[in-house]
């Protein structure tokens, strides 16, 4: 049979014709509009909330530039980085992914590493360290993402023996604070509705953990014992290995939940723990230090098993050599094995490196036992605030991944029954008034988790009107105490909040100043370092 050879007629080739010559001229008026997008300066955003970083500046013109090529080089990645359209296209991509289905199994940056060997046996307590600095703590630069600053000038000294602090606070003195105390407007946020949880109180037995978590740990928190072995002697910091507070740069996910991969440092252990041990020493002897190490999810709900396959290193393992070189007057706060002990529970954000605040609770709880006073149960709090559609620092990480956009955190925040009402202290010094727990529904799904204390400021006061009897904590902490410190509020006529990634004060002053019985350090795993800790010894000096 022979196949017809069709002709075209004139007409039905003026009609092809029109219409390639239609699509051309949309497809060309498309470039025109995005073109011209691209050149409303208005428009173009400075910071990318969802990568949570600083977009690229526009360059300064220069001879020298244009002649090296640089210019143009930094030109284009100006003009790409900070196009008004790009998060929504950026998005658009995203939603292609969803389509190709979702993986077991993600990895995002490095992950190729080992953690170094945790010792056994902790050795002798971790030397005090006597600084050469002996002013100006202001003098520490704000640490910039990709930088090196200076660490600071630190000797070695000789362990020093602090006596036992008495387990009750004193009475404050009867002068008053040379640092007069600002008044704290009534927080204007609005009543929330939330009903409060009915989550069982701690004393409840912990059901069996899920496949590929740690189960409960049958022995309590290690207790110090005696020296059998030396321990590695602390160096001094001339040559400093910095890195951000808070990485996430070596992320791991799993099922839809993020972790951020742990690796064992012996020289970071060693010099946080005479960190510790120096502050001890640079605080009267009634006043009681407190030290809450805090796992991350990597370590409180992935198996021992899971985390040595992946090269990580225990964070149990890695806390119990810590506290064994923190000097016996320092209350180690065993909060990583209550915190494992409910690994069944939502107390880490899949999205987000921080805990939540159940987590913050089991935490407090474990404060509390070694305080010596009874924790405020969950159902005390008459109030909560919960907000969905938190997508956090993980998401952000991992290049928006859509197994994590897929199934988005809500954050579930306990209002303090003293009050809500707080006194910020921003990094210019200006004081405004916050809430303990702000209502941030409007917010932006990467900032839900700053409705604690408002996020990261230097310093944060927040007074008990409900309780009048002088006592007043300082909580020395990094982003996860954010979530912790709402429930000493209940404890204390007075707490004092400090960022030491952005305070520059004396607080060993501060602390004489304000009459404070309770001092706590917290600080998850991660920020167990050597930088993070010399950022806490010059506001010791």
């Amino acid at each position: 049979m022979k196949q017809e050879n069709k002709v075209e007629t004139p007409e039905h080739s003026r009609k092809t014709q029109a219409g390639h010559k239609g699509l051309i001229l949309a497809f060309a008026l498309l470039l025109a509009c995005l073109m011209v997008t691209g050149f409303l300066f208005g428009l173009r955003p400075k910071t990318s909330e969802m990568e949570k970083r600083k977009l690229a500046e526009l360059p300064t013109l220069s001879l020298e530039g244009i002649w090296s090529g640089e210019y143009f080089s930094q030109i284009t990645d100006w003009y790409s980085d900070t196009y008004p359209l790009r998060e929504a296209m950026l998005n658009q991509g995203n939603g292609f992914k969803r389509l190709y289905g979702l993986h077991g199994q993600e990895f995002y940056g490095q992950v190729d590493r080992e953690g170094e060997e945790i010792p056994t046996s902790p050795g002798t307590k971790a030397a005090v360290i006597v600084s050469a600095e002996t002013s100006d703590a202001a003098a520490v630069p704000e640490l910039v993402e990709g930088t090196t600053p200076p660490a600071p000038e630190l000797v070695v000294g000789p362990t020093t023996t602090v006596p036992e602090p008495a387990t009750t606070v004193p009475e404050p003195a009867t002068t008053a604070p040379t640092t007069p105390e600002p008044t704290t407007p009534a927080p204007t946020t609005p009543e929330p509705t939330t009903p409060a949880p009915t989550t069982p109180a701690p004393t409840t037995p912990v059901p069996e953990p899920v496949e590929g978590t740690t189960p409960a740990p049958t022995t309590p928190a290690p207790t110090t014992a005696a020296p059998t072995t030396p321990a590695p002697t602390t160096p001094a910091p001339t040559t400093p290995a910095p890195k951000p507070v808070e990485t996430v740069g070596n992320i791991y996910i799993m099922n839809g939940q993020a972790f951020n991969l742990y690796y064992f440092a012996l020289d970071n252990a060693n010099f946080y723990a005479s960190m510790v041990n120096t502050v001890r020493s640079k605080l009267p002897a009634h006043v009681t230090l407190y030290n809450i190490l805090a796992p991350t999810a990597f370590g409180a709900l992935v198996s021992p098993e899971k985390q040595k396959e992946l090269g990580g290193s225990n964070q149990r393992d890695a806390a119990a050599y810590i506290y064994g070189i923190i000097e016996d007057s320092v209350r180690r706060v065993p909060a990583m094995d209550n915190i494992i002990n409910h690994n069944s529970e939502y107390i880490f954000f899949r999205s987000d490196h921080h805990w939540t605040m159940l987590g913050a609770y089991y935490a407090y709880e474990s404060w509390c036992y070694s305080k010596g006073i009874a924790p405020h149960p969950l159902s005390y709090f008459g109030r909560s605030y919960t907000f969905p559609g938190f997508l956090g620092t993980f998401y952000a990480g991992s290049n928006q991944s859509p197994s994590l956009a897929a199934n988005p955190d809500t954050v579930i925040a306990y209002v303090p029954n003293g009050t809500n009402a707080a006194e910020l202290i921003d990094q210019g010094g200006q004081a405004k008034p916050w809430s303990v727990i702000q209502d941030v529904s409007a917010w932006t799904a990467s900032s839900k988790y700053s409705c604690f204390i408002g996020g990261d400021n230097p310093l944060t006061i927040i007074r008990n009107p409900a309780i009048q009897d002088g006592s007043a904590v300082l909580l020395i902490k990094e982003s996860f105490g954010n979530s912790f410190a709402p429930f000493l509020v209940d404890h204390y006529q007075t707490v004092y909040v400090v960022d030491y990634r952005h305070y520059h004060g004396n607080l060993a002053q501060f602390v004489q100043e304000k009459n404070i019985g309770d001092v706590i350090i917290l600080n998850y795993m991660e920020a167990a370092a050597r930088y993070n800790a010399s950022l806490i010894l010059n506001l010791f000096p």
